[in-house]
């Protein structure tokens, strides 16, 4: 007999997440430095 899986439904995670938790927080960078690097207003940058 084949043993059934229950999948776990996580919630979906948003890309800015990931980008804060792996790459701007442990690099120390703030959002005002991502949005002057990206030529974006700072307002378009949520933290």
């Amino acid at each position: 007999m084949k043993k059934e899986l229950k999948k776990k439904k996580l919630p979906p995670i948003h890309p800015g997440e990931i980008l804060r938790e792996r790459l701007l927080i442990p690099r120390d960078i703030s959002p005002q430095e991502l949005a002057t690097a990206l030529k974006v207003p700072k307002e378009q940058i949520k933290w």
